[in-house]
């Protein structure tokens, strides 16, 4: 039998900060338990420490893991001795700064214990091989063998309703878990987006998606979710001002043209302001292969809940395919799986094709997303900005029938109602707003 080194049966550093990250933040739980369980984990320590936090945890539904409580559990298990005591849990999460990385800890615990799992069966066919009998026998047992493997690999995928049923009850009912947008309007019929989420939001050139998608990356971090904003048309300066501009409240031309002391103050505030909120903003991330780099590099750091693209029609697959509606087909079919596979939200940028403009009333429907019907398939939530101050002022440039008021129309809602979220729009700030009478279902 094959010498195997004893670091590739376990990694206990990573076992440990798997544990230490599930007791600093309880959020990660749930992305924890898609890769271990408690038999998982190679140090009996460790098992006995993994099966108290989760008791704990599902004794107070979305609650953190408090650390009397589980002191208190594993004293009840007789095991708090034997896990090293109090000292021990202090290290574990000590070991953590941050629960950013808990998920990539989790897959190395792991792949360790599939690799365990492979020695095990390795010793099983040596076994075979060495009792003996007919060669069609032993293949035929050799290869259950490794069958019966491969199926434990893709257990993690498989969820039996006697399993599963409660622990995804108590985990969709946790508040945090949904990513609000920061309008009152919208979060009301969508109540707000998770992890797992592709979210369109699609309008006509000049509508102000943009805007209105940096208004919610920016209500997002402030709320401490780790955003990362791609954007593929504007440079990162150029959508920074206009950040700080909506945040302040002015017309970013004056600013740059003839400023006050007093817009100088808000600008300078504002920037002081944004500075410290966990958003990231990268530019010519243009295929789904780059964001998904993007998105793993800053994983390894302070983690991501939500990525923002600006916008699909300016992304390539990054291969060949055939005419563009199959490539756009390829990225929203790739973004989406970026989605579920990094367990955060992607909002997608997109524009609307000239169909609306025919219309008599302007107001997008589904059938209006541009270049691929795979959009809409993909997405489970597909968002419209519509502006009819916009069309007044096409039809007449003089016209002073000018309210701002905003439709955001969520024509397709995976989890939930359709209807209208409203808006106000300043134009000058390039900045929205909630409006008195915030949505409406149908």
């Amino acid at each position: 039998m094959l010498k195997i080194d004893p670091e590739r049966l376990c990694d206990k550093g990573a076992e440990g900060a798997v544990l230490g990250s599930m007791i600093v933040d309880h959020r990660c739980i749930p992305s924890v338990l898609e890769w271990v369980s408690a038999e998982t984990f190679f140090e009996p320590e460790h098992k006995a420490i993994f099966s108290a936090i989760l008791a704990v945890w599902r004794q107070n539904p979305g609650g953190a893991v408090d650390g009397v409580l589980l002191r208190s559990r594993l004293e009840e298990d007789n095991s708090l001795s034997n896990v090293g005591g109090l000292d021990y849990l202090r290290r574990v999460v000590e070991s953590v700064p941050t629960a950013a990385n808990a998920v990539y800890y989790a897959k190395r615990v792991f792949e360790r214990a599939r690799f365990r799992e492979l020695v095990r069966v390795q010793g099983q066919i040596d076994k075979l091989i060495a009792d003996g009998g007919q060669i069609d026998e032993l293949i035929g047992s050799a290869q259950s063998i490794v069958m019966r493997l491969d199926c434990q690999r893709t257990a993690r995928d498989i969820f039996p309703m006697r399993d599963h049923a409660s622990q995804i009850a108590i985990e969709a009912t946790i508040p945090s878990n949904a990513i609000a947008t920061g309008f009152r309007g919208i979060d009301r019929l969508l109540g707000g987006v998770r992890g797992g989420d592709m979210v369109i939001l699609a309008a006509r050139p000049s509508m102000g998606k943009t805007a209105l998608a940096t208004a919610v990356a920016v209500n997002m971090a402030r709320a401490g979710r780790r955003v990362v904003f791609i954007t593929l048309e504007m440079s990162p300066r150029s959508l920074i001002e206009r950040m700080i501009a909506a945040d302040a409240g002015l017309n970013l031309a004056r600013i740059k043209r003839e400023p006050t002391q007093d817009d100088k103050e808000r600008f300078f505030s504002a920037a002081l302001a944004l500075q410290k909120v966990p958003l990231t903003v990268v530019a010519g991330a243009s295929t789904p292969e780059a964001i998904a780099a993007v998105v793993q590099t800053i994983q390894q750091g302070d983690g991501v809940d939500v990525v923002c693209v600006d916008y699909l029609g300016l992304m390539s697959a990054g291969e060949r395919v055939g005419n563009r509606n199959e490539e756009v087909t390829n990225i929203s079919r790739r973004l989406k799986l970026l989605a579920q596979k990094a367990d955060l939200a992607v909002v997608v940028l997109s524009q609307l094709n000239r169909a609306v403009e025919a219309r008599e009333t302007h107001r997008p429907r589904l059938a209006d997303l541009r270049d691929s019907g795979s959009i809409e398939q993909d997405a489970d939530v597909v968002l419209f900005l519509h502006r009819e101050d916009y069309y007044r002022r096409l039809h007449d440039p003089t016209t002073t029938e000018i309210d701002g008021e905003v439709d955001l129309i969520v024509a397709k809602n995976r989890n939930g109602p359709v209807g209208i979220g409203k808006l106000i729009f300043i134009e000058e700030q390039i900045r929205f707003h909630d409006f008195a009478h915030e949505s409406t279902l149908r």
